[in-house]
């Protein structure tokens, strides 16, 4: 005699049966080999989906990017300002994806050091391609400005670095002295004489002339530091 209910079980089955084909017998009995065959279904149908295409680059523009967001953040905040998540989130990107481009938050901030060391060897590049032999003044100049003074986003990152450099993971400090090194070579070539270490002679007194003029409130003072520092360069 069947039981209640063994009835509603075989049309229910046979439905699920008739849903997926004939490769799963009808009967209550086979319910698990039914449920393995529904999921391996499922799993075909996800394979059958198309796949999201990047370009070949894009892991690399992907990592660019996170580090430029980084290093616009180590200007205006210094290194402990920068958080993975904020960062990720800035690049509209998602907290867990940062691994794949970069092994912990140092390495990431060795990569952002490094990188801001680039943009100020190019921009001694730039002024050397505008002003020819004009260029080591005209650097100087703006160095000692308050144009470079209040903008934070821009310039040399030395000033912005070195105070908190010294605090840093060894990975950010090796990143800071290659950069330096690169930095005061790059500048060394358009001193008359000296190279490397009088660029970086010349680096440290005027990262620390700048550095004190952003930590004056009185604009006069401030200024004057700048003036006064261009013009003792400019005698010696």
């Amino acid at each position: 005699m069947q039981r209640a209910g063994s009835s509603a079980k075989a049309d229910e089955t046979q439905q699920a049966v008739g849903f997926w084909g004939k490769l799963v017998p009808v009967g209550p009995v086979y319910a698990d080999r039914y449920m393995t065959a529904i999921i391996a279904k499922t799993a075909f149908q996800e394979l059958d989906r198309p796949m999201v295409r990047y370009s070949p680059d894009h892991k690399d523009k992907t990592r660019s990017l996170i580090v430029e967001k980084t290093a616009v953040r180590i200007r205006t905040s210094g290194l402990e300002g920068v958080g993975v998540a904020s960062i990720m989130a800035e690049a509209g990107l998602t907290h867990g994806g940062f691994y794949a481009h970069f092994k912990s938050r140092d390495a990431l901030l060795a990569a952002a050091v490094a990188y801001l060391f680039e943009v100020g060897v190019s921009l001694i590049d730039r002024f050397e391609d505008r002003h020819g032999a004009g260029a080591l003044d005209r650097y100087l100049d703006f160095y000692l400005s308050p144009r470079h003074r209040d903008d934070l986003t821009g310039g040399c990152p030395v000033p912005v670095l070195s105070a908190e450099v010294q605090r840093a993971a060894p990975e950010v400090q090796a990143a800071f002295g290659a950069g330096l090194t690169r930095l005061a070579d790059r500048l060394g070539k358009l001193l008359p004489t000296g190279g490397r270490k009088a660029a970086l002679a010349l680096l440290g007194e005027m990262a620390g002339v700048l550095n004190l003029s952003r930590a004056v409130a009185d604009a006069k003072i401030s200024d004057d530091l700048l003036a006064e520092k261009r013009k003792a360069i400019a005698a010696a």
